[in-house]
Protein backbone atom coordinates (compact mmCIF):
# COMPACT_ATOMS: atom_id res chain seq x y z
CA UNK A 1 0.00 0.00 0.00
CA UNK A 2 0.84 3.78 -0.29
CA UNK A 3 2.40 5.52 2.12
CA UNK A 4 3.11 9.59 2.31
CA UNK A 5 6.99 9.01 2.41
CA UNK A 6 8.75 10.61 -1.10
CA UNK A 7 10.46 7.73 -3.29
CA UNK A 8 14.25 8.34 -3.37
CA UNK A 9 13.65 10.87 -6.48
CA UNK A 10 11.46 12.41 -8.63
CA UNK A 11 12.47 11.77 -12.07
CA UNK A 12 11.67 14.44 -14.79
CA UNK A 13 12.68 15.40 -17.95
CA UNK A 14 10.62 18.94 -17.39
CA UNK A 15 11.89 20.32 -13.83
CA UNK A 16 13.59 23.09 -15.49
CA UNK A 17 10.82 24.57 -17.60
CA UNK A 18 8.57 26.72 -15.96
CA UNK A 19 4.61 25.80 -16.14
CA UNK A 20 3.51 27.80 -18.66
CA UNK A 21 6.64 26.60 -21.42
CA UNK A 22 5.85 22.97 -20.27
CA UNK A 23 1.86 22.87 -21.27
CA UNK A 24 3.36 24.58 -24.65
CA UNK A 25 6.37 22.51 -25.20
CA UNK A 26 4.10 19.12 -24.28
CA UNK A 27 0.92 20.57 -26.26
CA UNK A 28 3.40 21.36 -29.44
CA UNK A 29 4.51 17.44 -29.16
CA UNK A 30 8.47 19.29 -28.61
CA UNK A 31 9.25 17.08 -25.61
CA UNK A 32 11.15 14.03 -26.22
CA UNK A 33 9.41 10.64 -25.01
CA UNK A 34 12.08 10.43 -22.17
CA UNK A 35 10.96 13.58 -21.17
CA UNK A 36 7.52 12.94 -20.44
CA UNK A 37 7.96 11.26 -16.90
CA UNK A 38 5.37 10.44 -14.24
CA UNK A 39 6.27 13.34 -12.29
CA UNK A 40 5.68 15.29 -15.10
CA UNK A 41 1.98 13.84 -15.67
CA UNK A 42 0.84 14.88 -12.55
CA UNK A 43 2.45 18.12 -12.91
CA UNK A 44 0.88 18.57 -16.01
CA UNK A 45 -2.79 16.98 -14.29
CA UNK A 46 -2.28 19.80 -12.16
CA UNK A 47 -1.89 22.39 -14.16
CA UNK A 48 -4.60 21.80 -16.26
CA UNK A 49 -6.95 21.22 -13.16
CA UNK A 50 -5.91 24.62 -12.12
CA UNK A 51 -6.43 26.10 -15.44
CA UNK A 52 -9.99 24.81 -15.51
CA UNK A 53 -10.70 26.42 -12.08
CA UNK A 54 -13.33 29.08 -11.81
CA UNK A 55 -14.39 31.18 -8.43
CA UNK A 56 -13.79 27.91 -6.99
CA UNK A 57 -15.25 25.29 -9.02
CA UNK A 58 -13.09 23.09 -10.41
CA UNK A 59 -13.85 20.96 -14.18
CA UNK A 60 -12.30 17.80 -13.40
CA UNK A 61 -14.08 16.18 -16.81
CA UNK A 62 -12.67 19.21 -18.85
CA UNK A 63 -9.27 18.68 -17.34
CA UNK A 64 -9.56 14.79 -17.88
CA UNK A 65 -10.23 15.42 -21.54
CA UNK A 66 -7.49 17.74 -22.16
CA UNK A 67 -5.13 15.47 -20.72
CA UNK A 68 -6.50 12.35 -22.12
CA UNK A 69 -6.11 13.62 -26.05
CA UNK A 70 -2.64 15.54 -24.78
CA UNK A 71 -1.54 12.27 -24.01
CA UNK A 72 -2.99 10.17 -26.84
CA UNK A 73 -1.58 12.54 -29.32
CA UNK A 74 2.42 12.25 -27.25
CA UNK A 75 2.05 9.11 -27.50
CA UNK A 76 0.97 8.61 -31.37
CA UNK A 77 3.60 11.84 -32.00
CA UNK A 78 6.31 9.57 -30.71
CA UNK A 79 5.33 5.95 -31.36
CA UNK A 80 3.05 6.01 -33.92
CA UNK A 81 0.72 3.87 -31.85
CA UNK A 82 -1.76 4.12 -28.85
CA UNK A 83 -0.08 1.31 -27.39
CA UNK A 84 1.47 3.04 -24.58
CA UNK A 85 -1.42 4.99 -23.63
CA UNK A 86 -3.82 3.31 -20.69
CA UNK A 87 -6.99 5.52 -20.19
CA UNK A 88 -8.19 3.98 -16.86
CA UNK A 89 -4.82 4.55 -15.39
CA UNK A 90 -4.40 8.72 -17.06
CA UNK A 91 -8.41 9.62 -16.03
CA UNK A 92 -8.08 7.67 -12.91
CA UNK A 93 -4.28 9.50 -11.86
CA UNK A 94 -6.30 13.27 -13.25
CA UNK A 95 -9.04 12.28 -10.01
CA UNK A 96 -6.65 11.59 -7.41
CA UNK A 97 -4.81 15.07 -7.91
CA UNK A 98 -7.91 16.76 -8.31
CA UNK A 99 -9.06 15.47 -4.78
CA UNK A 100 -5.63 16.23 -3.33
CA UNK A 101 -5.80 19.63 -4.81
CA UNK A 102 -8.80 20.32 -3.04
CA UNK A 103 -7.37 19.46 -0.06
CA UNK A 104 -4.64 21.71 -0.49
CA UNK A 105 -5.91 24.88 -2.69
CA UNK A 106 -3.07 27.47 -1.66
CA UNK A 107 -0.62 25.33 -2.63
CA UNK A 108 0.11 27.43 -5.98
CA UNK A 109 3.41 25.73 -7.19
CA UNK A 110 3.92 22.22 -7.89
CA UNK A 111 6.74 21.61 -5.79
CA UNK A 112 4.85 22.37 -3.07
CA UNK A 113 2.10 20.57 -3.91
CA UNK A 114 4.28 17.44 -4.89
CA UNK A 115 5.93 17.74 -1.61
CA UNK A 116 2.61 17.58 0.57
CA UNK A 117 1.09 14.89 -1.29
CA UNK A 118 4.34 12.69 -2.51
CA UNK A 119 1.62 9.32 -2.35
CA UNK A 120 1.04 10.33 -5.96
CA UNK A 121 4.36 9.82 -7.06
CA UNK A 122 4.11 6.43 -5.83
CA UNK A 123 3.62 3.66 -8.65
CA UNK A 124 1.36 0.93 -6.95
CA UNK A 125 -1.16 3.88 -5.70
CA UNK A 126 -3.65 2.62 -8.98
CA UNK A 127 -3.78 -0.70 -7.32
CA UNK A 128 -5.31 0.70 -4.20
CA UNK A 129 -8.67 1.34 -5.72
CA UNK A 130 -7.90 -1.57 -8.72
CA UNK A 131 -7.00 -5.01 -8.39
CA UNK A 132 -4.16 -5.93 -10.92
CA UNK A 133 -6.38 -8.04 -13.29
CA UNK A 134 -9.04 -5.26 -14.32
CA UNK A 135 -6.85 -2.37 -14.30
CA UNK A 136 -4.08 -4.17 -16.43
CA UNK A 137 -7.26 -5.79 -19.17
CA UNK A 138 -7.13 -4.82 -22.45
CA UNK A 139 -10.54 -2.84 -21.79
CA UNK A 140 -9.38 -0.50 -19.22
CA UNK A 141 -6.21 0.38 -21.43
CA UNK A 142 -8.11 1.41 -24.31
CA UNK A 143 -11.13 3.16 -21.82
CA UNK A 144 -12.49 4.68 -18.82
CA UNK A 145 -13.26 1.13 -16.11
CA UNK A 146 -14.70 1.92 -12.69
CA UNK A 147 -12.49 0.44 -10.15
CA UNK A 148 -13.18 -2.77 -8.69
CA UNK A 149 -11.71 -2.22 -5.28
CA UNK A 150 -12.98 0.83 -3.73
CA UNK A 151 -13.99 4.08 -5.16
CA UNK A 152 -11.87 7.30 -6.19
CA UNK A 153 -12.20 10.07 -4.92
CA UNK A 154 -14.26 12.72 -6.56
Amino acid sequence: MCTDTPPPAWPSGTRELSDEAFVRAFERLELRNDQFRHYDHVRLAWMYLRHETCSGAMNVDRATERMAAGIRAFARHHSGTLEKYHDTITRAFVRLVAAHLRETPELDNFTAFAVAHSRLFHPDLPFAFYSKSRLMSAEARTGWLEPDLRSLPM
